[in-house]
C-alpha cells in the first residue's frame, strides 16, 4: 500500500508539471485579447474583492453591453458611499451629499476597473512575458482556466488570471512580485453572466461629479498633443508616454505638470512642479505642491513602496519631482532620474 500511495503521489506531481505549457506568443496574444474583450462586450454582474497588500475591499459592479453601447456601476461596500457610473466614454461619480472638494472625488475614482484590467495595450506588450497555461481552477463556482505570465525581466511584474473559457471574462487576477508572491489581487465572489436590463444601473445618489468627459465631436488623430515642457529621457523598455496634462495637486490645488506612461499592464505617474524665484524676503521659500516622500534614499531619490505601488521623488535646481505606480522600483527610480526640460525647438527644426 506504501508504495503505490508514493507512486501516485509521484504521477500527480509529474501530471500538475507537464500540465503547465508554454505557449507561443501567437497563441498567448489569442487569449489575452479574448479576455480584454469580454469585459467590454459581455453584460455581468456580481462582487468582488480587491487586495492590495493588507487592505481588503469588497466591490459590486454591474455592467451592459448592447446595441447602444457599454453601461456600468460599480460601487464600493465599505467606506464613504458612492456610486460610480461610465457611460460609452462618459465616467460620473454620484455621492449622497455634495463632496467639499471635487478633486478629491476624483483621485478616489480613479481606481482599477477590475475585471476590465487589460486592454490592447496589455496584448502587445505580451512579448515581454513568457506565458504558461496551467491547470485549471474554480473561481466563484466557475471551472477557469489559467494563465502565468512571468517577465522575462525586471521592469515589470508577473500576473495570473483565471478566465471563463466560454466567455473569456476575467473571474481572478493576481500581481506577482520577483519572488511570485501576490501583491496585490481582485477575486469574484460571485458573478453571473448574461442579460442586465439598463433601468438597474440608474444611480441611487443624486450629486454628480464628472471625471472624464470624452470630446466626441474630435476624433483623437485631430487633438492636439499638450505639451508639458518636460520629457523622461530614459523611457524603460515597453513603456511609453500615453498622455501629458496640466493636474490640481496639494492642499492650495496647484497646478502642476503631469506626464502617464504605461506598458499596458502598469501606469506610472510623473508630477512635476518647475522650480520658483527666489523669495522675495531671505529666508523664505515657496513650499512645493508635489511634496517629497520620506523613505529609504536611493540614487534617483527617495523612495517608499506599499504592495504594488512604488513612489519616489526628487528634488532639483530645476524642479520638485514625484513618480508613482504599480510598478517595480527600477522602473520609477529610472524615470525620476531622467526627467528633464524638454529642448525648446528652434524655428530650424520646425
Amino acid at each position: 500500500m506504501r508504495y503505490t500511495v508514493v507512486a501516485l503521489l509521484l504521477a500527480v506531481t509529474a501530471g500538475g508539471a507537464m500540465a503547465a505549457e508554454v505557449l507561443s506568443a501567437a497563441d498567448a496574444s489569442v487569449l489575452l485579447k479574448k479576455i480584454a474583450t469580454a469585459s467590454r462586450k459581455q453584460s455581468y454582474s456580481g462582487s468582488y474583492l480587491h487586495q492590495h497588500g493588507a487592505e481588503l475591499a469588497t466591490f459590486r459592479v454591474a455592467h451592459v453591453s448592447d446595441a447602444e453601447g457599454e453601461l456600468e456601476k460599480r460601487e464600493p461596500l465599505e467606506g464613504a458611499a458612492r456610486e460610480l457610473i461610465p457611460n460609452n466614454g462618459q465616467v460620473s461619480c454620484y455621492l449622497p451629499e455634495p463632496p467639499a472638494n471635487p478633486a478629491e472625488v476624483k483621485r478616489h475614482a480613479l481606481m482599477k476597473q477590475f475585471p476590465a484590467l487589460l486592454n490592447d495595450d496589455s496584448v502587445e506588450s505580451s512579448g515581454y512575458y513568457s506565458v504558461k497555461h496551467l491547470p485549471n481552477e474554480r473561481v466563484a463556482g466557475v471551472d477557469c482556466q489559467v494563465l502565468l505570465l512571468d517577465p522575462k525581466d525586471n521592469l515589470r511584474y508577473g500576473h495570473k488570471l483565471w478566465f471563463d473559457a466560454s466567455t473569456g471574462l476575467l473571474l481572478k487576477a493576481a500581481t506577482l512580485n520577483a519572488r511570485r508572491e501576490i501583491v496585490e489581487q481582485f477575486a469574484f465572489t460571485e458573478v453571473s453572466v448574461g442579460s442586465i436590463e439598463r433601468k438597474n444601473l440608474k444611480p441611487r445618489f443624486a450629486h454628480r461629479v464628472d471625471i472624464f468627459t470624452p470630446d466626441k465631436n474630435r476624433p483623437d488623430n485631430a487633438r492636439p498633443r499638450f505639451d508639458s515642457g518636460w520629457e523622461v529621457r530614459t523611457i524603460p523598455a515597453g513603456y511609453k508616454v500615453v498622455r501629458e496634462s496640466k493636474v490640481a495637486v496639494g492642499n492650495n490645488l496647484t497646478r502642476v505638470s503631469h506626464l502617464w506612461l504605461s506598458d499596458g499592464w502598469g501606469a506610472v505617474s510623473v508630477f512635476i512642479e518647475a522650480a520658483q524665484p527666489a523669495a522675495a524676503e531671505p529666508g523664505q521659500t515657496k513650499a512645493p505642491a508635489v511634496d517629497s516622500v520620506r523613505g529609504p534614499a536611493s540614487p534617483a531619490g527617495v523612495l517608499v513602496s506599499q504592495g504594488v505601488v512604488n513612489v519616489v521623488s526628487r528634488n532639483s535646481p530645476e524642479a520638485s519631482v514625484v513618480v508613482m505606480g504599480d510598478v517595480p522600483e527600477t522602473v520609477v527610480t529610472t524615470i525620476a532620474a531622467s526627467v528633464a526640460p524638454r529642448p525648446q525647438k528652434t524655428a530650424a527644426s520646425q
